[in-house]
Protein backbone atom coordinates (compact mmCIF):
# COMPACT_ATOMS: atom_id res chain seq x y z
CA UNK A 1 0.00 0.00 0.00
CA UNK A 2 2.72 2.66 0.63
CA UNK A 3 4.44 1.45 -2.34
CA UNK A 4 1.59 2.65 -4.48
CA UNK A 5 1.01 6.19 -2.19
CA UNK A 6 4.28 6.97 -2.94
CA UNK A 7 3.69 6.67 -6.61
CA UNK A 8 0.63 8.27 -6.77
CA UNK A 9 2.05 11.46 -4.58
CA UNK A 10 4.77 11.50 -7.24
CA UNK A 11 1.58 11.29 -10.06
CA UNK A 12 0.15 14.28 -8.26
CA UNK A 13 2.99 16.48 -7.57
CA UNK A 14 3.76 16.26 -11.30
CA UNK A 15 -0.13 17.63 -12.22
CA UNK A 16 1.16 20.25 -9.64
CA UNK A 17 3.90 22.44 -10.46
CA UNK A 18 2.26 25.56 -10.21
CA UNK A 19 2.14 25.29 -6.43
CA UNK A 20 0.60 28.45 -4.27
CA UNK A 21 -1.07 29.75 -6.94
CA UNK A 22 -4.70 30.46 -8.33
CA UNK A 23 -7.92 29.86 -6.07
CA UNK A 24 -10.65 27.89 -8.50
CA UNK A 25 -13.95 28.07 -8.90
CA UNK A 26 -14.74 24.16 -7.59
CA UNK A 27 -13.15 22.19 -5.15
CA UNK A 28 -12.56 19.72 -7.38
CA UNK A 29 -13.95 18.38 -11.40
CA UNK A 30 -16.58 16.43 -10.30
CA UNK A 31 -18.47 18.98 -7.90
CA UNK A 32 -17.45 21.71 -10.48
CA UNK A 33 -19.29 20.24 -13.32
CA UNK A 34 -22.30 19.28 -11.90
CA UNK A 35 -22.90 23.06 -10.79
CA UNK A 36 -21.49 22.65 -7.12
CA UNK A 37 -24.31 20.63 -6.05
CA UNK A 38 -23.78 18.99 -2.63
CA UNK A 39 -22.02 15.41 -2.84
CA UNK A 40 -21.90 13.74 0.09
CA UNK A 41 -20.09 10.57 -1.78
CA UNK A 42 -17.57 13.07 -3.05
CA UNK A 43 -13.74 13.17 -0.84
CA UNK A 44 -13.81 16.96 -2.29
CA UNK A 45 -16.01 17.99 0.84
CA UNK A 46 -13.30 17.36 3.34
CA UNK A 47 -11.87 20.38 2.36
CA UNK A 48 -14.38 21.87 4.90
CA UNK A 49 -16.18 18.81 6.85
CA UNK A 50 -13.41 16.16 8.28
CA UNK A 51 -16.04 14.05 9.09
CA UNK A 52 -16.29 13.25 5.19
CA UNK A 53 -13.13 11.22 5.11
CA UNK A 54 -15.06 8.58 7.42
CA UNK A 55 -15.90 6.46 4.01
CA UNK A 56 -12.46 7.27 1.99
CA UNK A 57 -9.55 5.20 3.68
CA UNK A 58 -6.26 5.24 1.81
CA UNK A 59 -7.18 7.82 -0.60
CA UNK A 60 -5.37 10.58 -2.53
CA UNK A 61 -6.56 12.99 -4.84
CA UNK A 62 -5.25 15.95 -6.70
CA UNK A 63 -6.41 18.75 -8.86
CA UNK A 64 -5.39 21.28 -11.42
CA UNK A 65 -7.28 24.13 -13.09
CA UNK A 66 -6.67 25.55 -16.96
CA UNK A 67 -7.88 29.17 -16.65
CA UNK A 68 -8.57 31.28 -19.79
CA UNK A 69 -8.57 28.55 -22.22
CA UNK A 70 -6.49 30.30 -25.51
CA UNK A 71 -3.62 30.85 -23.40
CA UNK A 72 -3.85 27.55 -21.63
CA UNK A 73 -2.40 28.92 -17.91
CA UNK A 74 -1.90 26.29 -15.74
CA UNK A 75 -3.07 26.98 -12.02
CA UNK A 76 -2.73 24.78 -9.01
CA UNK A 77 -5.95 22.97 -6.93
CA UNK A 78 -6.63 21.18 -4.12
CA UNK A 79 -4.87 17.71 -3.06
CA UNK A 80 -6.56 16.14 -0.71
CA UNK A 81 -5.14 12.81 1.33
CA UNK A 82 -6.66 10.47 3.66
CA UNK A 83 -4.65 7.70 5.95
CA UNK A 84 -6.71 4.46 7.24
CA UNK A 85 -5.78 3.33 10.46
CA UNK A 86 -7.50 -0.17 11.37
CA UNK A 87 -11.62 -0.05 10.55
CA UNK A 88 -11.91 3.19 13.01
CA UNK A 89 -9.24 6.15 12.75
CA UNK A 90 -8.72 8.61 9.72
CA UNK A 91 -5.81 10.95 8.88
CA UNK A 92 -6.45 13.66 6.29
CA UNK A 93 -4.17 16.60 5.18
CA UNK A 94 -5.52 19.04 2.58
CA UNK A 95 -3.59 21.27 0.48
CA UNK A 96 -6.07 24.02 -0.75
CA UNK A 97 -6.22 27.75 -1.56
CA UNK A 98 -10.01 28.00 -0.30
CA UNK A 99 -10.39 31.45 1.38
CA UNK A 100 -12.43 31.06 4.85
CA UNK A 101 -13.28 34.84 4.86
CA UNK A 102 -14.90 36.92 2.26
CA UNK A 103 -12.79 38.35 -0.72
CA UNK A 104 -13.35 41.76 1.10
CA UNK A 105 -11.20 40.88 3.72
CA UNK A 106 -8.24 39.81 2.08
CA UNK A 107 -8.21 43.32 -0.71
CA UNK A 108 -8.94 45.37 2.23
CA UNK A 109 -6.01 44.15 4.99
CA UNK A 110 -3.44 44.64 1.95
CA UNK A 111 -4.81 47.98 1.13
CA UNK A 112 -4.55 48.79 4.74
CA UNK A 113 -0.91 47.63 5.45
CA UNK A 114 0.40 48.61 2.20
CA UNK A 115 1.57 45.63 0.98
CA UNK A 116 1.69 43.89 -2.45
CA UNK A 117 -0.05 40.97 -0.92
CA UNK A 118 -3.51 40.63 -2.80
CA UNK A 119 -5.30 42.17 -5.77
CA UNK A 120 -8.67 42.61 -6.11
CA UNK A 121 -8.88 40.14 -8.55
CA UNK A 122 -6.87 37.12 -7.29
CA UNK A 123 -7.88 37.53 -3.72
CA UNK A 124 -6.10 33.93 -2.91
CA UNK A 125 -3.14 34.11 -5.72
CA UNK A 126 -0.87 34.88 -2.88
CA UNK A 127 -1.68 32.70 -0.36
CA UNK A 128 0.30 29.99 0.58
CA UNK A 129 -1.42 26.52 1.21
CA UNK A 130 -0.20 25.63 4.43
CA UNK A 131 -2.04 22.25 5.19
CA UNK A 132 -4.93 21.95 6.93
CA UNK A 133 -5.28 18.43 9.46
CA UNK A 134 -8.39 16.75 9.43
CA UNK A 135 -9.12 13.32 12.69
CA UNK A 136 -11.56 11.73 11.93
CA UNK A 137 -12.79 8.70 14.08
CA UNK A 138 -15.20 6.48 12.24
CA UNK A 139 -17.92 4.52 14.73
CA UNK A 140 -19.67 2.61 12.08
CA UNK A 141 -20.55 3.10 8.89
CA UNK A 142 -23.14 5.47 9.48
CA UNK A 143 -21.84 7.87 12.54
CA UNK A 144 -18.29 9.66 12.41
CA UNK A 145 -16.98 12.29 14.27
CA UNK A 146 -14.36 15.01 12.93
CA UNK A 147 -11.51 17.33 13.90
CA UNK A 148 -9.82 19.90 11.60
CA UNK A 149 -7.73 22.67 11.77
CA UNK A 150 -6.70 25.19 8.90
CA UNK A 151 -4.14 27.97 7.50
CA UNK A 152 -4.14 30.74 5.72
CA UNK A 153 -0.97 33.16 5.47
CA UNK A 154 0.69 35.26 3.26
CA UNK A 155 3.64 37.57 4.33
CA UNK A 156 5.69 40.15 2.56
CA UNK A 157 9.34 41.44 3.95
CA UNK A 158 11.08 44.28 2.48
CA UNK A 159 14.20 46.78 3.45
CA UNK A 160 14.79 50.06 1.50
CA UNK A 161 17.92 52.65 1.91
CA UNK A 162 17.82 55.49 0.26
CA UNK A 163 20.60 58.14 0.24
CA UNK A 164 19.69 61.36 -1.71
CA UNK A 165 23.03 64.53 -1.49
CA UNK A 166 22.01 67.91 -2.42
CA UNK A 167 23.66 71.47 -2.09
CA UNK A 168 21.80 74.43 -0.65
CA UNK A 169 23.45 78.10 -0.36
CA UNK A 170 25.60 77.96 2.45
CA UNK A 171 26.08 73.88 3.40
CA UNK A 172 26.02 70.49 1.76
CA UNK A 173 23.09 68.15 3.07
CA UNK A 174 23.15 64.11 2.91
CA UNK A 175 19.67 62.69 3.62
CA UNK A 176 20.07 58.79 4.83
CA UNK A 177 16.14 56.85 4.88
CA UNK A 178 15.86 53.48 5.89
CA UNK A 179 12.78 51.48 6.05
CA UNK A 180 12.47 47.58 7.18
CA UNK A 181 8.80 46.27 6.42
CA UNK A 182 7.74 42.77 8.00
CA UNK A 183 3.74 42.37 7.48
CA UNK A 184 1.28 39.61 7.21
CA UNK A 185 -2.45 38.44 6.57
CA UNK A 186 -3.34 35.54 8.44
CA UNK A 187 -6.32 33.21 9.05
CA UNK A 188 -6.41 30.38 11.28
CA UNK A 189 -8.99 28.32 12.97
CA UNK A 190 -10.50 24.92 13.57
CA UNK A 191 -13.65 22.81 12.76
CA UNK A 192 -15.56 20.08 14.89
CA UNK A 193 -18.15 17.98 12.93
CA UNK A 194 -20.04 14.99 12.99
CA UNK A 195 -22.42 12.18 11.18
CA UNK A 196 -25.06 11.00 13.24
CA UNK A 197 -27.85 8.22 12.42
CA UNK A 198 -31.17 9.08 14.33
CA UNK A 199 -34.04 6.52 12.91
CA UNK A 200 -33.86 7.26 9.00
CA UNK A 201 -32.43 10.82 9.40
CA UNK A 202 -28.47 11.49 9.12
CA UNK A 203 -27.65 14.42 10.71
CA UNK A 204 -24.70 16.13 10.15
CA UNK A 205 -23.44 18.96 13.27
CA UNK A 206 -20.61 21.16 12.79
CA UNK A 207 -19.08 24.61 13.97
CA UNK A 208 -15.96 26.35 12.87
CA UNK A 209 -14.17 29.21 14.72
CA UNK A 210 -11.18 31.07 13.69
CA UNK A 211 -9.26 34.23 13.81
CA UNK A 212 -8.57 36.26 10.87
CA UNK A 213 -5.89 38.73 11.13
CA UNK A 214 -3.10 41.13 9.93
CA UNK A 215 0.08 41.80 11.73
CA UNK A 216 3.31 43.60 10.95
CA UNK A 217 5.66 46.26 11.58
CA UNK A 218 7.29 49.09 9.70
CA UNK A 219 10.67 51.05 11.32
CA UNK A 220 11.45 53.92 9.48
CA UNK A 221 15.01 56.10 10.74
CA UNK A 222 15.42 59.11 8.84
CA UNK A 223 19.16 60.94 8.98
CA UNK A 224 19.93 64.37 7.76
CA UNK A 225 23.49 65.09 8.14
CA UNK A 226 25.27 68.46 7.43
CA UNK A 227 28.61 69.65 6.98
CA UNK A 228 30.57 69.79 10.16
CA UNK A 229 32.37 67.36 12.82
CA UNK A 230 29.64 66.85 15.78
CA UNK A 231 30.54 63.27 17.73
CA UNK A 232 27.90 61.64 18.31
CA UNK A 233 26.96 57.66 17.74
CA UNK A 234 24.96 58.15 14.84
CA UNK A 235 27.61 59.04 11.60
CA UNK A 236 29.62 61.87 11.55
CA UNK A 237 27.71 65.09 11.38
CA UNK A 238 24.26 63.74 11.94
CA UNK A 239 22.19 66.87 12.76
CA UNK A 240 18.49 65.41 12.89
CA UNK A 241 17.38 62.16 13.47
CA UNK A 242 13.27 61.04 12.37
CA UNK A 243 12.28 57.76 14.07
CA UNK A 244 8.85 55.92 12.78
CA UNK A 245 8.14 52.73 14.67
CA UNK A 246 4.34 51.35 12.97
CA UNK A 247 2.67 48.64 14.34
CA UNK A 248 -0.32 47.03 12.32
CA UNK A 249 -2.99 45.21 14.43
CA UNK A 250 -6.45 43.81 13.70
CA UNK A 251 -9.30 44.44 16.82
CA UNK A 252 -12.65 42.83 16.90
CA UNK A 253 -11.77 40.15 15.08
CA UNK A 254 -13.80 36.69 14.58
CA UNK A 255 -14.80 34.14 12.12
CA UNK A 256 -17.67 31.77 13.28
CA UNK A 257 -19.75 29.32 11.25
CA UNK A 258 -22.40 26.56 13.11
CA UNK A 259 -25.29 24.92 11.92
CA UNK A 260 -26.78 21.47 10.73
CA UNK A 261 -27.64 19.41 8.07
CA UNK A 262 -29.87 16.77 7.63
CA UNK A 263 -30.69 14.44 4.93
CA UNK A 264 -33.67 11.96 4.80
CA UNK A 265 -33.69 9.31 2.27
CA UNK A 266 -37.31 8.74 0.74
CA UNK A 267 -37.51 6.05 -1.79
CA UNK A 268 -34.79 6.41 -4.48
CA UNK A 269 -34.01 10.42 -3.50
CA UNK A 270 -32.51 11.82 -0.84
CA UNK A 271 -33.38 15.21 0.59
CA UNK A 272 -30.73 17.73 2.05
CA UNK A 273 -31.56 20.47 3.93
CA UNK A 274 -29.57 22.66 5.98
CA UNK A 275 -29.14 25.92 8.08
CA UNK A 276 -26.09 28.04 9.13
CA UNK A 277 -25.55 30.96 11.30
CA UNK A 278 -22.06 33.19 9.76
CA UNK A 279 -20.55 36.05 12.02
CA UNK A 280 -17.31 37.48 10.45
CA UNK A 281 -15.80 40.67 11.94
CA UNK A 282 -12.96 42.65 11.70
CA UNK A 283 -11.22 46.27 11.96
CA UNK A 284 -7.81 47.30 11.23
CA UNK A 285 -5.42 49.46 13.35
CA UNK A 286 -2.42 51.15 13.45
CA UNK A 287 0.03 52.08 16.62
CA UNK A 288 3.19 54.81 15.81
CA UNK A 289 5.76 56.04 18.06
CA UNK A 290 7.66 58.95 16.11
CA UNK A 291 10.86 60.12 17.48
CA UNK A 292 12.28 63.85 16.59
CA UNK A 293 15.37 64.53 17.61
CA UNK A 294 17.87 67.70 16.91
CA UNK A 295 21.48 68.43 17.98
CA UNK A 296 22.87 71.03 19.57
CA UNK A 297 26.28 72.42 19.31
CA UNK A 298 27.80 70.39 22.11
CA UNK A 299 26.75 67.04 20.27
CA UNK A 300 23.49 66.52 22.36
CA UNK A 301 20.25 65.77 21.39
CA UNK A 302 17.28 66.42 22.42
CA UNK A 303 14.26 64.29 21.79
CA UNK A 304 10.44 64.02 21.75
CA UNK A 305 8.34 60.85 21.22
CA UNK A 306 4.75 60.90 20.53
CA UNK A 307 2.87 57.64 20.74
CA UNK A 308 -0.76 57.67 18.67
CA UNK A 309 -3.54 55.19 17.64
CA UNK A 310 -5.63 55.25 14.23
CA UNK A 311 -8.34 52.34 13.04
CA UNK A 312 -7.34 52.03 9.41
CA UNK A 313 -11.24 50.74 8.72
CA UNK A 314 -14.37 51.14 10.18
CA UNK A 315 -15.57 47.99 12.55
CA UNK A 316 -16.93 45.90 9.43
CA UNK A 317 -19.21 43.07 10.28
CA UNK A 318 -20.95 40.60 8.48
CA UNK A 319 -23.64 38.23 10.35
CA UNK A 320 -26.42 35.92 8.73
CA UNK A 321 -27.94 32.64 7.73
CA UNK A 322 -26.88 30.27 5.29
CA UNK A 323 -29.95 28.15 4.19
CA UNK A 324 -30.30 25.37 1.79
CA UNK A 325 -32.78 22.47 0.44
CA UNK A 326 -31.71 20.09 -2.49
CA UNK A 327 -33.07 16.56 -3.52
CA UNK A 328 -31.09 14.01 -5.55
CA UNK A 329 -33.24 11.07 -7.47
CA UNK A 330 -31.41 8.39 -8.45
CA UNK A 331 -32.22 5.69 -10.83
CA UNK A 332 -31.14 2.09 -11.05
CA UNK A 333 -29.41 2.79 -14.50
CA UNK A 334 -26.56 4.82 -12.73
CA UNK A 335 -27.83 8.26 -13.74
CA UNK A 336 -28.59 10.37 -10.36
CA UNK A 337 -29.94 13.92 -10.95
CA UNK A 338 -30.03 17.44 -8.08
CA UNK A 339 -32.10 20.31 -8.13
CA UNK A 340 -31.00 22.56 -5.35
CA UNK A 341 -31.13 26.17 -3.77
CA UNK A 342 -28.85 28.18 -1.47
CA UNK A 343 -29.81 30.98 0.07
CA UNK A 344 -28.29 33.68 2.57
CA UNK A 345 -29.83 36.60 4.53
CA UNK A 346 -26.33 38.63 5.59
CA UNK A 347 -26.51 41.93 7.68
CA UNK A 348 -23.18 43.81 6.59
CA UNK A 349 -22.66 46.70 9.13
CA UNK A 350 -19.69 49.17 9.15
CA UNK A 351 -19.49 51.80 12.45
CA UNK A 352 -17.53 54.48 11.89
CA UNK A 353 -14.30 54.56 14.67
CA UNK A 354 -14.23 57.86 15.05
CA UNK A 355 -17.95 59.10 14.57
CA UNK A 356 -19.61 56.25 15.42
CA UNK A 357 -21.68 56.73 12.61
CA UNK A 358 -23.07 53.43 11.08
CA UNK A 359 -23.85 52.23 7.78
CA UNK A 360 -26.21 48.94 7.75
CA UNK A 361 -27.02 47.36 4.47
CA UNK A 362 -29.37 43.76 4.19
CA UNK A 363 -28.37 41.79 1.63
CA UNK A 364 -29.89 38.73 -0.22
CA UNK A 365 -28.11 36.07 -2.00
CA UNK A 366 -29.82 33.14 -4.18
CA UNK A 367 -27.79 30.53 -6.06
CA UNK A 368 -29.81 27.64 -8.23
CA UNK A 369 -28.15 24.57 -9.21
CA UNK A 370 -28.77 21.71 -10.99
CA UNK A 371 -26.37 18.99 -11.56
CA UNK A 372 -26.54 15.65 -13.05
CA UNK A 373 -24.41 12.28 -13.20
CA UNK A 374 -24.69 9.25 -15.74
CA UNK A 375 -22.39 6.49 -15.44
CA UNK A 376 -21.94 3.72 -18.61
CA UNK A 377 -19.94 0.93 -17.37
CA UNK A 378 -17.22 -0.82 -19.73
CA UNK A 379 -16.76 1.54 -21.59
CA UNK A 380 -14.11 0.92 -23.81
CA UNK A 381 -10.36 0.35 -21.87
CA UNK A 382 -12.37 1.75 -18.35
CA UNK A 383 -14.19 0.23 -15.74
CA UNK A 384 -16.48 3.28 -16.08
CA UNK A 385 -17.25 6.00 -18.00
CA UNK A 386 -18.97 9.21 -16.09
CA UNK A 387 -21.03 11.89 -17.89
CA UNK A 388 -21.65 15.08 -15.70
CA UNK A 389 -23.45 18.51 -16.78
CA UNK A 390 -24.58 21.12 -14.33
CA UNK A 391 -26.53 24.62 -14.26
CA UNK A 392 -25.76 26.99 -11.32
CA UNK A 393 -27.29 30.75 -11.04
CA UNK A 394 -27.02 33.35 -9.08
CA UNK A 395 -29.07 36.48 -8.06
CA UNK A 396 -27.79 38.61 -5.33
CA UNK A 397 -29.44 41.94 -4.52
CA UNK A 398 -29.50 44.86 -1.75
CA UNK A 399 -33.17 44.40 0.35
CA UNK A 400 -32.69 47.51 2.55
CA UNK A 401 -29.60 50.00 3.21
CA UNK A 402 -29.68 52.11 6.59
CA UNK A 403 -26.94 55.01 6.55
CA UNK A 404 -25.89 57.83 8.62
CA UNK A 405 -24.82 60.69 6.04
CA UNK A 406 -22.14 61.43 9.21
CA UNK A 407 -20.29 58.27 8.09
CA UNK A 408 -18.85 59.21 4.75
CA UNK A 409 -16.67 62.16 6.86
CA UNK A 410 -14.33 59.24 8.08
CA UNK A 411 -12.71 55.78 7.48
CA UNK A 412 -15.03 54.76 4.36
CA UNK A 413 -14.24 54.43 1.52
CA UNK A 414 -14.21 51.18 2.54
CA UNK A 415 -18.03 50.50 2.32
CA UNK A 416 -17.17 49.17 -1.51
CA UNK A 417 -15.07 45.97 0.05
CA UNK A 418 -18.01 44.66 1.90
CA UNK A 419 -19.89 42.72 -0.61
CA UNK A 420 -19.48 39.03 -0.75
CA UNK A 421 -20.81 36.25 -3.26
CA UNK A 422 -21.53 37.29 -7.43
CA UNK A 423 -22.85 40.57 -7.62
CA UNK A 424 -26.37 41.30 -9.17
CA UNK A 425 -27.47 38.37 -11.88
CA UNK A 426 -25.16 35.55 -13.49
CA UNK A 427 -25.73 32.07 -14.88
CA UNK A 428 -22.90 29.22 -15.87
CA UNK A 429 -23.57 25.98 -17.32
CA UNK A 430 -20.65 23.32 -16.72
CA UNK A 431 -19.96 19.78 -18.01
CA UNK A 432 -17.57 17.08 -18.07
CA UNK A 433 -16.62 13.69 -17.73
CA UNK A 434 -14.86 11.02 -15.30
CA UNK A 435 -13.09 7.84 -16.25
CA UNK A 436 -12.58 4.95 -13.57
CA UNK A 437 -10.31 2.34 -14.10
CA UNK A 438 -8.64 0.37 -11.27
CA UNK A 439 -8.20 2.42 -8.06
CA UNK A 440 -7.91 5.18 -10.87
CA UNK A 441 -10.40 7.91 -12.11
CA UNK A 442 -9.69 10.50 -13.73
CA UNK A 443 -12.13 13.67 -14.26
CA UNK A 444 -12.61 16.86 -16.11
CA UNK A 445 -15.03 19.95 -16.00
CA UNK A 446 -15.49 22.77 -18.57
CA UNK A 447 -17.31 26.19 -18.25
CA UNK A 448 -19.20 25.95 -21.36
CA UNK A 449 -21.05 29.06 -21.05
CA UNK A 450 -21.52 32.35 -18.69
CA UNK A 451 -23.88 34.81 -18.93
CA UNK A 452 -23.92 38.18 -16.34
CA UNK A 453 -26.65 40.79 -15.92
CA UNK A 454 -24.73 43.40 -18.51
CA UNK A 455 -25.13 40.75 -21.04
CA UNK A 456 -21.77 39.51 -21.52
CA UNK A 457 -21.83 36.03 -23.05
CA UNK A 458 -18.35 33.95 -22.71
CA UNK A 459 -17.11 30.94 -22.84
CA UNK A 460 -15.60 28.00 -22.70
CA UNK A 461 -13.53 30.12 -19.42
CA UNK A 462 -12.33 26.99 -16.86
CA UNK A 463 -11.69 23.59 -17.39
CA UNK A 464 -10.42 21.81 -14.24
CA UNK A 465 -8.85 18.31 -13.99
CA UNK A 466 -8.79 15.70 -11.02
CA UNK A 467 -6.54 12.35 -10.65
CA UNK A 468 -8.04 9.96 -8.11
CA UNK A 469 -6.55 7.65 -6.29
CA UNK A 470 -8.35 4.90 -4.23
CA UNK A 471 -6.96 2.27 -2.54
CA UNK A 472 -9.37 0.98 -0.97
CA UNK A 473 -11.00 -0.61 -3.85
CA UNK A 474 -10.45 -4.17 -4.56
CA UNK A 475 -8.84 -3.78 -8.25
CA UNK A 476 -5.42 -3.49 -8.61
CA UNK A 477 -3.90 0.32 -10.29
Amino acid sequence: MFKNLIITIMIVCSLSLALFSQNIEGVNARIDATGGIFSPDDIGWAIGSPSAIANFPNLLQGNISLLSIPGVDITYGSIIGVLGIGNSIRLGITFNDRTYMPSAFYTLASKVINAPLISDDENARKFPMIPGINFCVKINDDNSFGLGFFAERASYSKEETMRDKYISTDTSIIEYNNTVKNKSITVIGATVDARIKTGPIYLRPGIRIGLPKIAGTEQSDRLTKTKGSVKILHPATSQKLDDKDITFSTKNNMLIRGGILAEIPVKNANIYTGVWYNNKKYQFKKDSVITSGTLDTNGSMSATTTNRSEYLSSNISIRGVDYFLGCRVNYPDGFFITPEYDGAVQLIKSVNSVTSADTSKFVLLNTFRLGMEKGVKNFWFTDELLLRAGITGYWNHEIHTISDSADSVVNLPWTSYLYTGAPGKQARITGGFGLKKGRGQFDISVDFLSWSKYGAIAGPSVVMASLTVDFGRKKEF
